[in-house]
Formats: structure tokens, C-alpha cells, sequence
């Protein structure tokens, strides 16, 4: 079982979260049963303390409770935080999603890789 979860700003805007939403929504609408059978993908939208109050993630609680959410993108996996701060490249996502590729140009790839 896989599950990747980030927690972001209301307004976040990302190249990176428009290819996350796009999987999100993809598994939402029940497409491709079988690749999404045992990965749960999530985003949690983080706008005011009551926000941050009903997150269930301990780690993740605290962070956002210390540094607020300067702290955010924050991306967990299998309730781990992975990254603070960030969200996951493309690589990334591909490696831990096994079977997925994700198909975007040369440029825009090398754009959005670090």
C-alpha cells in the first residue's frame, strides 16, 4: 500500500502540484482501477489554525504549529514526512509510483527538475 499526501497552501501554485492534482483526479474519477488499486493520493489544503488543528498527521501537526505555514508544501508518504518546503519532482513521483510515467516534454521537464 502506497500513500503520498501534501499538504499545501490554499492558493498553491506549481507546475509540479498541477501534475499531482492531475493523478489525484485521475484516481478520484476512478480511472485506471488497477494501477490505483493499492495507492491512495491525497492534497490537504491548509488555510487557517483550525486547519492545522484537524490534521491528523502528528509530525506534520507540529511543524505547522512551530513555523506555521511558511513551513508548507509538506509531502508525506506512507505517513512520513518526505519533504518540507517542497513538493516531489518528477523522478521522484515516478519512483515511488511504480508503473508510472509521467509524459511531459524535454524542456518542461528539465524546467521543473532541480
Amino acid at each position: 500500500m502506497l500513500e503520498i499526501t501534501y499538504f499545501i497552501k490554499q492558493n498553491e501554485k506549481d507546475p509540479l502540484l498541477d501534475i499531482f492534482r492531475s493523478l489525484v483526479t485521475s484516481q478520484s474519477r476512478n480511472n485506471h482501477k488497477a494501477f490505483f488499486k493499492d495507492k491512495t493520493l491525497n492534497i490537504t489544503q491548509i488555510q487557517t489554525a483550525a486547519d492545522i488543528s484537524a490534521i491528523k498527521n502528528g509530525g506534520v501537526q507540529a511543524i505547522l504549529k512551530k513555523n506555521g505555514v511558511k513551513s508548507l508544501p509538506i509531502v508525506t508518504v506512507n505517513q512520513k514526512i518526505r519533504k518540507i518546503g517542497q513538493l516531489l519532482e518528477i523522478r521522484e513521483l515516478e519512483d515511488l509510483i511504480d508503473g508510472l510515467s509521467i509524459q511531459v516534454d524535454e524542456e518542461t521537464r528539465n524546467r521543473l527538475q532541480p
